[in-house]
C-alpha cells in the first residue's frame, strides 16, 4: 500500500498579494457561459475592453482625490484665539480660572440635554467648583428644527435681568421637551421670578436680535450644530481664550477631563 505524503512546508511558499479587482473583471471575461470555438477577433476585443476598464479606474481615482480635497477644505475652522464676547454675559465659575469652556447650545437640542445630564455635573464638582474651569453658555437656537429654542433663549435672558439666569438655564435644559410658553410660565414660578416683569421682557422680544447676531458670529467660526464646544486657556483679563480645542456633540466627561488636565498642566 502506498502512503501519500503531505506537501512539504517549503513547497507552500510566501503568501501572495491580493489580486487586483481589475484582474477579477478581466478573468471573468475568460469564463465562458457556454462551449464555443475561440474566434480570432476575441483577443483584440478583449484588449480594448481591458484598456477601457483601466482608463475608467484611473478616472475614478482622480475623482476620489478631488472629493477628498473638497472634504478637507470644508473642515470646520478652529480659531487660534476666541473672543468671549460682552463681559456681562453669564458665566459659571471663577473668572480667574485658567481654563474656559464655551458651549454653543440649543435648549431644545436632545444632545445638549444629554451633556447637561451626564457631563456637566462632573465638571461642576471637579473643575468649576474648584476654580480650575470657567463655563460659558452661548445661545445657538436651531429655529428650523426646534420651534421653541429661540423662546427658551429669550426666557433665560429675561431671567438674567432678575439675577436668575442659571436657575432658569437649569429649568429649561432639564425640561428640553417642554419649552412652549405655557410650560415656561411654570418654570418662571418655580425659579421665583417676578411674573409681570418677566412677561413684559419676553413679550418685548428685545433679546431676539441680539441672540441671532451671536448666532451669526458663531457661524463665522464654523459652528453649524449643537452642542459645539471650544476649550482654551483664558487670557489674563478673561476676555478671550487661546490654545483652542474644539469638540462637537455631547462630548463625554473623560474626553474633556483629559483635555482640561493637559491645558492646566501646560500652565503650571
Amino acid at each position: 500500500m502506498t502512503v501519500k505524503r503531505g506537501i512539504p512546508a517549503r513547497k507552500i511558499g510566501r503568501a501572495r498579494k491580493p489580486l487586483s479587482p481589475l484582474f477579477g473583471v478581466v478573468l471573468s471575461l475568460f469564463v465562458p457561459v457556454h462551449c464555443s470555438a475561440q474566434r480570432s477577433g476575441d483577443l483584440t476585443d478583449l484588449r480594448k475592453r481591458v484598456e477601457t476598464l483601466e482608463g475608467e479606474q484611473k478616472d475614478i481615482l482622480k475623482r476620489l482625490e478631488t472629493i477628498q480635497g473638497l472634504l478637507a477644505a470644508r473642515s470646520d475652522p478652529i480659531p487660534s484665539r476666541l473672543e468671549l464676547g460682552p463681559a456681562d454675559m453669564p458665566s459659571f465659575g471663577e473668572k480667574t480660572a485658567k481654563v474656559t469652556l464655551v458651549e454653543y447650545f440649543d435648549y431644545q437640542c436632545p444632545f445638549c440635554a444629554r451633556f447637561f445630564e451626564n457631563t456637566m455635573p462632573q465638571l461642576r464638582t471637579n473643575y468649576i467648583a474648584t476654580g480650575k474651569l470657567r463655563y460659558l453658555a452661548r445661545d445657538f437656537p436651531l429655529e428650523e428644527a426646534h420651534p421653541f429654542a429661540l423662546l427658551a433663549s429669550e426666557s433665560a435672558r429675561c431671567a438674567n435681568e432678575q439675577g436668575k439666569f442659571w436657575p432658569m438655564y437649569y429649568e429649561l435644559l432639564g425640561n428640553s421637551d417642554a419649552l412652549d410658553r405655557k410650560s415656561i410660565s411654570i418654570y418662571v414660578h418655580d425659579v421665583g421670578l417676578d411674573d409681570p416683569a418677566f412677561d413684559k421682557c419676553l413679550d418685548s422680544g428685545r433679546y431676539a436680535a441680539e441672540i441671532r447676531a451671536g448666532e451669526s458670529d458663531a457661524a463665522k467660526i464654523g459652528v453649524q450644530g449643537t452642542p459645539t464646544f471650544f476649550l482654551g486657556v483664558a487670557d489674563h483679563d478673561g476676555k478671550a481664550i487661546s490654545h483652542v480645542e474644539r469638540f462637537d456633540g455631547a462630548v463625554d466627561y473623560a474626553t474633556l477631563k483629559k483635555a482640561i488636565d493637559h491645558l492646566l498642566t501646560e500652565q503650571e
